[in-house]
């Protein structure tokens, strides 16, 4: 579950760059391991953390965490600090075109070839167990940077 959010927005921004149809995703959910590059973390936001099932655990000895009363607090703080942080970052470095450019320039390079009018995943793109993948390293550290 490393890196998860990345990867799904990065999965769902390379289908529709490519002609990729929408049944692809189930096959990703599979046991095969396939390259998936991380996409910038820029923008990403835990917007509600929900403690239902801890809050139901320590009911007897804690107070529940709820944190509905400071909404107001938090809604400025995101728009004052948060949200004016991520669009600069972006405005200045570029950081989610640049993590494009990257894809489109070197596909062949990170075996995106799961990336096909087809929908299916062929072998050569499926990662062996034990395998490392020098381009995937590649891919992740160039698309996080």
């Amino acid at each position: 579950m490393l890196h998860q959010i990345r990867k799904m927005v990065s999965l769902i921004v390379m289908l529709v760059r490519t002609d990729t149809p929408l049944k692809l995703i189930p096959e990703t959910f599979k046991a095969n391991k396939i390259n998936i590059p991380k996409a910038p973390s820029l923008g990403l936001l835990l917007e509600r953390p929900v403690f239902d099932t801890y809050n139901k655990k320590v009911k007897d000895s804690h107070s529940p965490l709820d944190f509905t009363p400071y909404n107001e607090t938090m809604e400025a703080f995101k728009e004052k600090y948060i949200y004016e942080g991520i669009i600069k970052e972006e405005l200045e470095f570029n950081r989610f075109d640049e993590f494009l450019q990257i894809l489109d320039g070197h596909a062949h390079k990170y075996n995106l070839r799961y990336l096909n009018s087809e929908g299916i995943i062929p072998e050569e793109a499926i990662i062996k167990r034990g395998d490392t993948l020098e381009a995937e390293s590649d891919a992740e550290s160039d698309a996080s940077s």
